[in-house]
Formats: C-alpha cells, sequence, structure tokens
C-alpha cells in the first residue's frame, strides 16, 4: 500500500508539478513555469501530495474573483448565481487540476485531496466546490470519481475550439454533509 503527505505546495516543487503536469497535459492543459506562477499566485487551494520523498500529485483550486483565463473557471464566474435551487452568494472553489502520476492512479490520493479541499471550503464557509470533467470524449474514470464524491451536472460547454465537450459540475459544501 502506497503512503503518502499532503502538503502545502510552494515554489521548490515547481519542477515536479510542471513534470506530472507533461505526463497529464493529454487531459488537462499545457503549463510552463511562467503560466504555474501566474495560477499559484491566484490559488485558494495548492497542495502537493509527497509519497517516498518525491512528489507524486498535485491539486490547485481557485476562488471565484480571480482574472483566470481558462474558459472552464469563466463559465463558473459567469453563471455562479444561479446554482440550484436557491439564489447563491457565488463564493466557490474551483479545482483547475488535479494531477496524480501513472505510477501511484489507485492509490488514494485523489480522494484525500477531494476529503481535504471539501473540508477546507467548508471551513472558509464556501457554498461550492467546482469542477469540469471531459464529456466528450468522455473521461468515464473521473466521472464516475465525481458522482461518488457528489458532484452534479450543472451545465455543458465546447472547449479547444470545438474539439472536448466538458461536464461543468459542482458540490455544495455549506450548510449541509456529505
Amino acid at each position: 500500500m502506497n503512503t503518502f503527505d499532503l502538503q502545502p505546495m510552494t515554489e521548490k516543487h515547481f519542477p515536479a508539478v510542471l513534470l506530472l503536469n507533461k505526463e497529464w497535459e493529454h487531459v488537462t492543459s499545457p503549463l510552463d513555469e511562467e503560466s504555474l506562477l501566474a495560477l499559484w499566485n491566484q490559488a485558494a487551494y495548492r497542495k502537493i501530495a509527497v509519497a517516498e520523498d518525491a512528489v507524486v500529485a498535485f491539486l490547485i483550486a481557485l476562488r471565484e474573483g480571480q482574472s483566470y483565463a481558462s474558459p472552464n473557471y469563466q463559465w463558473f464566474e459567469k453563471h455562479f448565481q444561479n446554482f440550484g435551487e436557491k439564489p447563491s452568494s457565488g463564493a466557490f472553489l474551483y479545482i483547475d487540476r488535479i494531477v496524480v502520476s501513472g505510477a501511484h492512479q489507485g492509490s488514494g490520493i485523489a480522494q484525500e485531496f477531494y476529503q481535504d479541499i471539501i473540508a477546507d471550503a467548508r471551513e472558509q464557509g464556501l457554498e461550492q466546490v467546482v469542477c469540469e470533467i471531459d464529456f466528450e470524449p468522455p473521461n468515464l474514470r473521473s466521472s464516475k470519481f465525481h458522482d461518488r464524491f457528489g458532484f452534479k451536472e450543472i451545465g455543458r460547454q465546447w472547449v479547444c475550439d470545438g474539439k472536448k465537450q466538458v461536464s461543468l459540475r459542482s458540490k455544495r459544501v455549506s450548510g449541509m454533509s456529505s
């Protein structure tokens, strides 16, 4: 069984984070040092998972109100007050990317990250944690994972010049237990 620790991400972790992102760029998006620094500076949640003294995963998330140019983040910025059955204050935590090395897939790291970020959002008094997953072409593993955590689809949009459709999802975290 793999053991790992979640730790705050610092700039010294950037080389390892960039290598991990490169491994999974086909399902996330490209990231270079400059864009990672800009993302890191805007992030409200930025952690790594360390196993055997190596960075094996990371998760970066942003609060609402940032100047992040991601079309998915911008969708949430535009629509955040219309979530659910009643109006929202719009307080959310957007999971921009979670990457787990191929060698550590299935080890429970993603689950640990999600438990941690949901707890963090609750502590901050946020209403929801939001994300997107690939719908077309489908990412069934990610869809099942997010379903287990109670993320509900609230919209879809085409991205990457119409080459990919994403399912935009939300999990309410304030005022309720999960």
